[in-house]
């Protein structure tokens, strides 16, 4: 009686196993598979029509590598803004994120960034109050509807890693009459929180070497509004929040202008390492634990 359970169970026992090899078998040829030319073609194609219906502007990407299940690598890159103008162009981009989440749940959960050889182009003008990379976030931000309700401006945005090397970056912003641009040789750091809109930054350690900037200041647009609301205003600005630990700076060069208060000056910086206590540029207050030039 033992023998005939012992062979009655031994059937459905190999049946599953061979069920289980051949799903690993069946997996490890897809990874295989995604790491062949042809696929990853396949996969570019898909890639550019899915991006292009999802940001639903011009896209345009060369070569595209995924390692499943996070990371993905975009090569020749190029999108456009909604005004059809370039937002991203030129080089490679390494992203190490959640694929699943992304293709199933619409969430951008982003661990990692790197940007090589890359120009990017931030503006915005009237009569448009937003930033020409908003759709971008739009599309990937899944809105609480109770926060939406209360400020519907407010975009949070955390990268645990971030890395540019010989990245170029454009930006005009005609509301505020800021037109800059920068080259940055080398940057990494991390950003636990950012909202560019309230002009909130989070970013406890940066390390930079090589930049060349040029900042320049003119008068804001004027708006049609009352003229007590812009007084109101003026006497309470949205002030830069900047937070960090430490910053290790070297090889920097600025040419700053402002036309508005008339100050002119150039920066040639060879080395910074700053560690602060306190920075508080609503009260003017900043105390430094460490500051070395």
């Amino acid at each position: 009686m033992q023998q005939v359970q012992k062979y009655t169970w031994r059937k459905p026992a190999r049946i599953a196993a061979k069920t289980i090899l051949f799903i690993i078998l069946f997996l490890l040829i897809i990874l295989l598979l995604i790491q062949t030319g042809p696929v990853q073609n396949i996969l570019r194609k898909n890639a550019v029509t899915w991006l292009q219906k999802k940001l639903q502007t011009k896209v345009e990407v060369g070569r595209v590598y995924v390692g499943l299940p996070q990371n993905i690598v975009l090569e020749n890159v190029y999108i456009e803004d909604r005004q059809k103008d370039t937002l991203i162009s030129g080089g490679k981009i390494v992203a190490d994120l959640n694929l699943l989440k992304l293709i199933f749940n619409n969430q951008l959960d982003i661990e990692s960034i790197a940007l090589d050889n890359i120009t990017a182009k931030v503006k915005r003008q009237l009569p448009d109050t937003v930033f020409n990379f908003q759709f971008v976030v739009d599309a990937f931000t899944t809105k609480d509807t109770a926060t939406v309700a209360s400020d519907t401006s407010s975009y949070f945005i955390a990268i645990p890693s971030l890395a540019l090397n010989k990245v170029r970056v454009i930006y005009k912003d005609t509301i505020t009459g800021s037109d800059m641009e920068a080259w940055v040789e080398h940057l990494d750091t991390r950003i636990d929180k950012m909202d560019y809109e309230h002009l909130y930054f989070d970013v406890p350690e940066t390390n930079i070497n090589g930049l060349t900037a040029r900042i320049y200041q003119t008068k804001p647009l004027a708006r049609p509004e009352p003229d007590i609301k812009d007084i109101v205003e003026a006497q309470q600005p949205s002030l830069l929040k900047l937070l960090f630990k430490e910053a290790n700076i070297q090889n920097v060069k600025i040419d700053y202008r402002n036309d508005v208060s008339a100050f002119y000056t150039t920066l040639d910086l060879g080395a910074l390492n700053v560690k602060p206590n306190i920075i508080d540029l609503n009260n003017r207050v900043i105390d430094f634990q460490h500051i070395e030039l």
